[in-house]
């Protein structure tokens, strides 16, 4: 079976649609799956240094990088002329993302051609994504996505709720939900935590996030306890970081606030070694990767509702759910601090989650019955 994977950007900066992307191909190609990946050289504001003539292996697929003629809508006219002379042999296509040069041409061609096609939306038709950017994504849908979305072979969804908010728009669409992969192959740990006063933040840093309401909360919470600490890991808008990082100050709480900036592989590893538990406040997420990790390296959550995960968090006794206000999340805050001796059995009950229901290997398997299934349709 030859797959072919889409997507706007394949640069780390780009947050969890591009970690997941790499936890995809990598566990299907270890199933014998076939798997190339077509691309830009975006690199968030910037290109990469990606080479544009030739495939390159990672990650066990071949990954073809075509030059980004623009940031806005991720224009790309060469990776427009390859997907026509070369879509057509592959069994099925991937799209990852939607509103975008990539996604949009990718989709197209696949329709013309007859190749079935998946997209897997990225949160942008929920609630949250629908309402950004005033009403120009409303009148692109209506416009242009909705039609390729109605012809899709199917929907990919990492969570319920996301599926669930996406319906809401009217759409004739066949939802499949299949849960982001998460390396699980970190280790746990074991004893105390090197800073238990440490409380991490660690995802992309964007609006949606609620970083400023965490700020705010965690200025309740140094106020009475002189031993805690905020270490914020992840990268964004640098005038958005810049705004947040006046806030702390604001606050009163910047001396006691790190910006570790964007970090992966050893040093999210560390990050999460060196942390007395997570917390993520988002105001939507369609999966909420970031979290999964944590509990994959054994660190207790604390999570909004509005992280799709929140339901097996609780059952799991793997974390909390906190309400998004800054009172309400100070007061789990408080009492995450006050169960510190749970911590390490907390983490254990996350990582048996993660283990359990979002190994790499598990979710590859699922997506070789969905090509299956479109490809047979």
């Amino acid at each position: 079976m030859r797959v072919l994977h889409v997507i706007p950007s394949n640069s780390p900066l780009r947050g969890g649609p591009t970690q997941a992307l790499h936890a995809y191909v990598s566990g299907l190609a270890e199933l014998g799956v076939s798997v190339d990946v077509a691309t830009t050289n975006d690199d968030g504001r910037g290109l990469s240094e990606a080479p544009l003539e030739r495939p390159v292996e990672e990650h066990g697929a071949r990954f073809h990088y075509f030059a980004r003629r623009t940031h806005f809508y991720t224009y790309s006219p060469t990776m427009r002329s390859w997907l026509g002379a070369n879509l057509s042999s592959y069994d099925a296509v991937h799209i990852h993302a939607m509103f975008s040069y990539p996604s949009v041409t990718a989709a197209r061609v696949a329709r013309r051609a007859g190749v079935p096609f998946i997209i897997r939306p990225l949160g942008t038709m929920n609630r949250y994504g629908m309402s950004t950017k005033g009403g120009l994504k409303k009148i692109s849908f209506a416009l242009v996505e909705k039609g390729l979305v109605e012809a899709s072979a199917a929907m990919h969804f990492t969570s319920d709720a996301e599926r669930d908010e996406a319906l809401e728009l009217g759409i004739r669409i066949k939802p499949v939900v299949i849960p982001n992969p998460v390396d699980v192959s970190a280790e746990g740990r074991a004893g105390d935590v090197p800073n238990p006063g440490t409380i991490l933040f660690l995802s992309r840093i964007d609006d949606k996030k609620g970083l400023d309401l965490l700020l705010r909360a965690f200025a309740s919470v140094a106020s009475r306890r002189p031993e805690v600490r905020l270490e914020v890991a992840g990268a964004g808008e640098p005038s958005y970081v810049e705004s947040l990082k006046r806030l702390a100050a604001t606050l009163g709480v910047a001396d006691r606030t790190g910006w570790t900036g964007f970090v992966r592989g050893a040093g999210k590893a560390a990050a999460f070694a060196r942390a007395g538990f997570f917390v993520l406040p988002s105001h939507s997420e369609n999966f909420g990767i970031a979290a999964a990790e944590a509990m994959a390296h054994g660190v207790p959550v604390i999570v909004s509702d509005r992280v799709p995960l929140h339901d097996e968090i609780v059952a799991a006794r793997a974390g909390m759910v906190a309400d998004r206000e800054p009172e309400r999340l100070a007061a789990a805050m408080e009492e995450m601090l006050a169960k510190r001796n749970s911590w390490q059995s907390m983490g254990e009950r996350g990582r048996e989650l993660v283990r359990r229901r979002y190994s790499r290997e598990s979710v590859a398997g699922r997506l070789v019955e969905l090509y299956r299934e479109v490809t047979n349709r």
